[in-house]
């Protein structure tokens, strides 16, 4: 498909590649055929020099770190965290599938350094991150808040379930944060399709579960509430702002990265126009 497109010599070229690293031969040509590339939606970090003119796409640390803040807002998460001790140190766990996919990787760093921002007033020099060598300089003898990243042994489905079920028997776990629908998918299968997150009944009614993108399974949990909230990417303004940096590179002969603004929804607000038009199915 690229490079059919590339044949029919267009001002500017817009491509969201699953697989970035197969599109370099592809890229190089349009380069050679003097083709601006607008690389959306997600990022080609390993493209030949010069030859992507702009990126339009969600920063994932910055996004990540709005699942953290929300999280923190919580009633119930405050809750949680009110009679953490050394004996019994409170949790917050992250569920991914991977720590290598960019996408997943910044949304475990921003979701991490922002709960560990906010918790420093609370918890000063008693605050430890496990699961990543990312963050070994944030590791004490003795805390009494812990930061649990869980990562899935392989990206299967039923390998990402298995590092859920295990998030799930942490004991003192105030919240869990999903990195993407796999993990989201992972943690509902593991929690009885969500009953057991059901903030009135369930087993585990305490944690304050947030997750990341949306989709039909994601949106359900939400509503439903077995899932206090989630960010979505803003589909809409990043093909909004592909297609206008694609009129400047053609109009000025220059364009510029555009970090599109990632939103939070939950139950009050996933209704509203402005957020219902980027929750796809």
């Amino acid at each position: 498909m690229f490079n059919s497109a590339i044949s029919q010599q267009p001002d500017a070229l817009l491509i969201a590649a699953l697989d970035p690293g197969s599109v370099t031969q592809s890229l190089l040509i349009a380069q050679e055929k003097g083709i601006p590339v607008i690389a959306f939606d997600t990022s080609l970090p390993d493209a030949p020099e010069g030859s992507v003119a702009a990126t339009v796409h969600t920063n994932n640390v910055i996004a990540a770190e709005l699942a953290a803040e929300n999280m923190w807002k919580s009633e119930q998460f405050q809750s949680n965290l009110a009679n953490a001790s050394v004996d019994t140190p409170v949790v917050v766990s992250i569920i991914s599938p991977d720590a290598t996919t960019n996408t997943h990787a910044d949304r475990i760093q921003g979701f991490t350094q922002k709960i560990v921002e906010l918790a420093e007033e609370k918890f000063h020099g008693a605050i430890s991150v496990e699961g990543s060598s990312n963050f070994e300089d944030i590791n004490v003898d003795n805390p009494t808040f812990i930061i649990n990243i869980g990562i899935s042994s392989t990206s299967s489905d039923e390998d990402v379930r298995r590092c859920a079920q295990s998030i799930l028997s942490t004991d003192n776990q105030a919240g869990i944060f999903c990195v993407n629908e796999a993990s989201v998918t992972a943690l509902l299968s593991a929690s009885t399709d969500g009953t057991d997150l059901d903030p009135e009944t369930g087993k585990y009614k305490d944690i304050v579960v947030v997750g990341f993108d949306a989709g039909s399974t994601l949106k359900n949990a939400v509503k439903n509430e077995s899932f206090y909230g989630a960010v979505a990417q803003n589909r809409y303004d990043i093909g909004y702002q592909a297609v206008m940096t694609a009129v400047s590179m053609i109009q000025n002969g220059s364009a510029e990265d555009v970090d599109a603004e990632a939103k939070w929804y939950d139950v009050t607000n996933m209704e509203d126009e402005d957020i219902a038009k980027i929750l796809y199915d």
